[in-house]
């Protein structure tokens, strides 16, 4: 094999069984190594391939035909219409996380005398440098547990241009930081424990990032308390949650943040999956 379309059809043939768009994957791939656009790919098929960039589309193949996530092998992913560096100590950027920042978004659009924002479980730092990008005037706090999620949160930041643009800070949720904000946002470990080993996505991403023990909800009540402390009257909480998980996380959120006004908004898919809490 020597040609870009003759290599399309060995990667679509080895990973058929692994991945639910194989033509897809196998485009991405390929621009990914030879350095274009996907569109490239498809209207050169007869482009010839030089030995180091096949060594590297065999190897790279064989990593999605054993189930690794394509995002790990390729690096980096689309989030928000920016590009992410990604590794398995973060979790892969997701659309239904895109829902969050939308949100934040249009809240601080209407409240632009917000600037204290912080987002809790920063992973690769996407809420954050989104919001950061859309909002340069913020006075932006990433905060993670894991140091290995924070180095590669920085890096994004560099990558856009934001090196000293956000706050990096090693913290088990807001237990490090002590100023009080307007918004909150977070993607926080929220698949119950009991469930995670039947999950294809416990083999690849991180299990802290996971792990919202028993029941899927510790880590999102322990911040809820937090917040009860630190967000500001009128402050925002938006909080991504298991489709499962709307009517508990409003009820805790009712118990723990009296008079809070609670919504739910539902994904693409018809799903519980974003919790918007204002504090009064």
């Amino acid at each position: 094999m020597d040609t870009i379309g003759e290599f399309q059809k060995y990667i679509i043939n080895q990973i058929k069984t692994t991945s639910d768009s194989p033509t897809l994957d196998a485009q991405v791939l390929l621009a990914h190594v030879v350095g274009e656009n996907r569109t490239w790919v498809v209207t050169h098929p007869e482009a010839i391939l030089d030995q180091d960039k096949k060594k590297e589309l065999y190897n790279k193949s064989k990593r999605l035909f054993l189930g690794e996530p394509l995002p790990y092998v390729i690096g980096h992913w689309n989030f928000f219409g920016l590009d992410f560096l990604v590794n398995d100590a973060v979790l892969i950027p997701r659309p239904e996380t895109e829902m969050l920042v939308e949100k934040a978004i249009n809240w601080l659009e209407s409240n632009p005398n917000c600037r204290n924002v912080v987002d809790v479980g920063a992973g690769s730092g996407c809420i954050a440098i989104s919001l950061k990008k859309y909002f340069p005037y913020l006075d932006m706090i990433a905060c993670d547990i894991s140091l290995s999620a924070l180095q590669l949160a920085k890096k994004n930041a560099e990558k856009h241009q934001l090196s000293d643009g956000i706050k990096y800070i090693q913290s088990n949720l807001l237990t490090a930081i002590k100023q009080e904000f307007c918004l909150v946002c977070a993607n926080l470990p929220y698949i119950p424990r009991e469930r995670i080993d039947s999950l294809s996505v416990s083999k690849y991403e991180p299990r802290l990032a996971l792990d919202g023990g028993v029941g899927g909800l510790e880590q999102i009540e322990k911040l809820l308390h937090q917040c009860n402390q630190l967000l500001l009257p009128g402050g925002l909480i938006l909080l991504e949650i298991d489709s499962s998980q709307g009517k508990s996380v409003k009820k805790l959120a009712n118990e723990i943040i009296p008079n809070s006004f609670v919504r739910i908004h539902v994904d693409y898919s018809g799903h519980d999956r974003v919790v918007e809490i204002e504090k009064n």
